[in-house]
């Protein structure tokens, strides 16, 4: 869960990035690179190849074959999606429109495909996996995506994902939680 909420809290800072772009309002500079160099760490260098792992013990069990064949095509779409943020995330200041166009474009698209995504692992596959491991396994697996972790990132090294998102949510000024909230509802 915390995983999924770094990715996110990832999706509002790609969110809010195009919603600037599309305004022809600033990006600080610092913002999108420093956020699809987390997507590219966190969301698909470990977060996904650990999804990766699960999905043949998945298919062996026949368990949601066409949602796990779905879930790993999507993660190539989004490694593709990432290599092109990352190669014009330049763009947010570029001259040429359509460049700004197309970066926006990939931003958003990027979280309505992974919103629903992150959904299903969430309500489907997830909890189905209680039916295919047993208890000791599934602490087994706990402490193996700990290693793993710790491996990647350093002992904690989600908590510090999570303070870098934080950091750009900060440089963008979305950090603060009451600005979701509808002001006419309050």
């Amino acid at each position: 869960m915390r995983e999924h909420g770094v990715i996110e809290r990832v999706m509002l800072v790609y969110d809010e990035c195009a919603r600037r772009i599309e305004s022809n309002l600033d990006v600080p500079p610092e913002v999108l690179p420093a956020a699809t160099r987390l997507v590219r760490a966190f969301v698909h260098e470990y977060h996904e190849k650990t999804e990766e792992d699960l999905f043949p013990r998945c298919e062996e069990s026949l368990l949601h074959p066409d949602l796990i064949r779905v879930l790993r095509d999507q993660h190539g779409v989004g490694r593709r999606m990432t290599t092109f943020i990352e190669a014009n995330a330049g763009s947010t200041t570029s001259a040429k429109k359509d460049d700004r166009r197309r970066l926006a474009a990939a931003l958003r698209s990027f979280g309505r495909m992974y919103r629903p995504h992150v959904a299903r692992e969430d309500t489907v596959l997830f909890p189905s996996l209680r039916q295919i491991l047993r208890a000791d396994e599934l602490d087994a697996l706990g402490a193996q995506l700990l290693v793993r972790e710790n491996a990647l990132f350093g002992v904690g090294g989600a908590g510090r994902k999570l303070v870098e998102v934080s950091q750009l949510e900060s440089s963008l000024g979305i950090a603060d939680l009451m600005r979701a909230t509808p002001a006419e509802f309050q």
